[in-house]
C-alpha cells in the first residue's frame, strides 16, 4: 500500500511540474508574440519617419521673414523707412527726444517723420537715406525713454 501512495505521489508531482512547464511555455509563447507585433509597429514608424524625411528634402527653402514691428502701417510702407524691430510710435518719440521731429507722435510715417530722420542722420555722421536701419536706431534709441 505504501508503494502505491508513494508511486501516486510521484505521478502528482511530475503532473504539477509538467503543468508548470506548459503554463511557462504558453506566456513566453505570448511574450514573443507581442515583442514581434512591438518590432513591427517600431519598423511602420521608421518608414514612416524615412518617408517625411524625403517630403521634408523635396520642399523648398525660402529665406525667413524679417521681424515686423505691429505698429499701423500709413500710406508710406513702413518698410520703406523701418528695418529695424521698433514702432513708428517709439521712433517718432526718439526723434522729438532727440530735437528733430516736431510733429505729433501719431505713428504714420509721412514726410516730416522722414525728414526727421535724415536730419538726424546727418548731424550724427550716418548716411542719410531716410531709413532707420541698426546703426541709426543704435544712436536714436537713447532718445527713445
Amino acid at each position: 500500500m505504501a508503494l502505491v501512495f508513494s508511486l501516486t505521489m510521484i505521478g502528482c508531482a511530475t503532473t504539477r511540474k509538467t503543468s508548470t512547464m506548459d503554463d511557462l511555455q504558453t506566456r513566453v509563447s505570448a511574450m514573443e508574440a507581442k515583442v514581434d507585433q512591438k518590432d513591427e509597429e517600431i519598423q511602420d514608424l521608421k518608414d514612416q519617419v524615412d518617408s517625411l524625411h524625403e517630403e521634408l528634402r523635396n520642399v523648398p527653402v525660402s529665406e525667413p521673414e524679417p521681424v515686423r514691428s505691429s505698429a499701423p502701417v500709413s500710406a508710406k510702407s513702413k518698410d520703406d523707412i523701418l528695418r529695424v524691430s521698433v514702432s513708428a510710435k517709439e521712433l517718432q518719440k526718439a526723434l522729438k527726444n532727440a530735437g528733430y521731429y516736431k510733429g505729433s507722435v501719431d505713428g504714420k510715417l509721412g514726410d516730416k517723420t522722414k525728414k526727421s530722420i535724415k536730419a538726424f542722420q546727418e548731424a550724427n555722421g550716418l548716411t542719410a537715406d531716410g531709413v532707420v536701419g541698426q546703426k541709426t536706431w543704435m544712436k536714436l534709441k537713447a532718445y527713445a525713454y
